[in-house]
């Protein structure tokens, strides 16, 4: 990685294999643009965070969320997400 690379943590929230948000955060490393490192963390990890945000300069990204309706209509049996208009939404935000 150089400089130019924006690194970006995701946080799922949730531990279980099947989780929709790890899903949802396994197709963002995939559909990230050249230049954007993805790292994906989970709820262990959310208390550290704030903690260090309130006394560090951090850009986060709060705003756009990604709202999925009908999750189990957009993922397959292994956890990917199939749906392109969903995967449009995902690489837009990223």
């Amino acid at each position: 990685m150089n400089d130019q690379t924006l690194k970006v943590l995701g946080i799922a929230g949730s531990l279980r294999k099947a989780s929709y948000n790890r899903g949802l955060l396994h197709a963002a490393r995939d559909l990230a643009p050249p230049g954007v490192s993805l790292r994906t963390g989970t709820i262990r990890a959310q208390l550290q965070l704030r903690q260090a945000f309130l006394f560090t300069e951090v850009y986060a990204l709060l705003k756009p969320e990604v709202a999925i309706p009908r999750c189990r209509e957009k993922f397959d049996a292994e956890g990917r997400l199939t749906d392109e208009a969903t995967r449009g939404q995902v690489r837009k935000l990223l």
